[in-house]
């Protein structure tokens, strides 16, 4: 499973890596400082959200298609209520600026969405030929 996970690994950092610098470039001139650790706490939750993906995703393709759609349905479902509740407490219990939080939020999440999807058809595809 490392293996399989390295190479989304490595693209989330280096996604991560530009949405930091341009987060600090939009704090720095256009935002304010308040505003960074809202966008840092998007990146971390939809990185997460993206190897929880994956790991649904692997566990899943080791079955029939069933197996694969619950694991990854099911998977989903849970991601998005965990999601759900960490960002309505961050927003209830934290005075982080809400614009800029649910902006970055919503960026990096359809960002990093195209990512986990390309990286598991690329896993699926793997699959496929080895068991052939």
């Amino acid at each position: 499973m490392k293996e399989k996970i390295r190479p989304l690994l490595i693209k989330l950092l280096v996604m991560d890596a530009i949405f930091i610098i341009i987060a600090i470039t939009s704090a720095h001139y256009w935002l304010g400082w308040n505003h960074f650790p809202g966008m840092l706490f998007a990146l971390i939750i939809t990185t997460l959200n993206a190897l929880g993906a994956f790991y649904f995703s692997a566990k899943g393709l080791k079955g029939t298609m069933n197996d694969f759609m619950l694991k990854a349905m099911g998977g989903m479902g849970l991601r998005l209520g965990i999601l759900l509740m960490i960002i309505i407490l961050l927003i209830a219990f934290t005075n982080i600026p809400h614009f800029s939080f649910i902006f970055s939020l919503f960026i990096s999440y359809i960002c990093k969405s195209v990512l986990e999807i390309i990286s598991i058809l690329n896993l699926r595809n793997q699959s496929q030929l080895l068991g052939k």
